[in-house]
């Protein structure tokens, strides 16, 4: 018999209720609840499922619509990318300053485990992109170093090499 035969003989029931639907609901309270002995406990659970059965409200399951003010941070933040995004009347000139290329070393980021997400790597190497460009020329290159999470928003540290500081390193003190 195929799973959907077997689900119309688990939904046959005279008295209006079926077994089917009350598997459901039972598995659905132990996911919700998430009871310690849950297996220990079924029948009791299925007893009260059986006695107050779920009668899931609509409503509850919406999201709420965002207040003004988180409506006006969302707004902002997308105004803010919006500048990252946009074409340039005239091309920018190369920068002197050689930036990684976040989009191939990707892939090697999620071989290593790390992913950030196609959006937030393409938001974040136009922003390494647009960091390079203001830089002086005295510095080499730029790498990206890390991300720090808070709790109100990640910081991602990028890392430059000026080549005139490693001349003033002095070899007796390393």
């Amino acid at each position: 018999a195929t799973a959907a035969e077997l689900r119309q003989i688990l939904k046959e029931d005279s008295a209006g209720n079926n077994l089917y639907d009350h598997l459901t609901e039972t598995l659905m309270k132990i996911l919700i609840e998430r009871p310690k002995n849950a297996f220990d406990s079924f029948e009791l659970i299925s007893s009260d499922v059986k006695a107050n059965p779920l009668n899931p409200d609509p409503t509850k399951g919406k999201p709420l619509p965002p207040s003004a003010a988180e409506l006006e941070k969302m707004l902002a933040w997308a105004k803010k990318c919006s500048t990252l995004l946009k074409n340039p009347e005239e091309p920018p000139e190369e920068p002197n300053v050689k930036y990684p290329d976040l989009l191939d070393d990707a892939n090697l980021y999620e071989w290593a485990g790390v992913s950030f997400g196609k959006g937030e790597l393409y938001r974040l190497y136009l922003s390494i992109k647009k960091v390079c460009e203001s830089l002086p020329a005295e510095v080499e290159k730029v790498r990206l170093f890390g991300k720090i999470n808070t709790r109100t928003l990640p910081y991602y540290i990028i890392e430059g090499l000026n080549p005139e500081d490693e001349e003033g390193i002095d070899e007796t003190k390393q």
